[in-house]
């Protein structure tokens, strides 16, 4: 089996809206080889990695510009309906997790 690795080169330090367009620019590559995995009337969950309320510049939790990107795409594939659902660690609350990382500011921004 053959396996394709796509990247897309950025600065150093990109801006949130420079990962979202990265991420949107691979998605539509990964589109053009391969059959688009949505179609209208879809229900969409994504599951980010927010684990722990600790900012995504840690390293530790999804980057929420990333999946910002994502959601775009699933959007312009017709989706009807888009989720971001996680479940942190013991011990941390999960939507102060979702608050930290940037995940409720994006949801309420894109009506998720």
């Amino acid at each position: 089996m053959a396996w394709d690795v796509l990247l897309i080169k950025t600065s150093k330090k990109p801006s949130p809206d420079d990962i979202e367009k990265s991420t949107l620019m691979l998605l539509r590559m990964i589109e053009k080889r391969y059959a688009p995995p949505i179609k209208g009337s879809s229900s969409i969950l994504i599951k980010p990695n927010v684990t722990m309320d600790k900012p995504w510049e840690t390293g530790v939790t999804t980057c929420p510009y990333v999946v910002k990107g994502l959601i775009r795409w699933c959007m312009e594939k017709g989706a009807d309906e888009i989720l971001i659902g996680e479940g942190s660690m013991i011990g941390v609350d999960t939507m102060k997790a979702f608050e930290v990382c940037g995940f409720m500011e994006l949801a309420d921004e894109l009506s998720v």
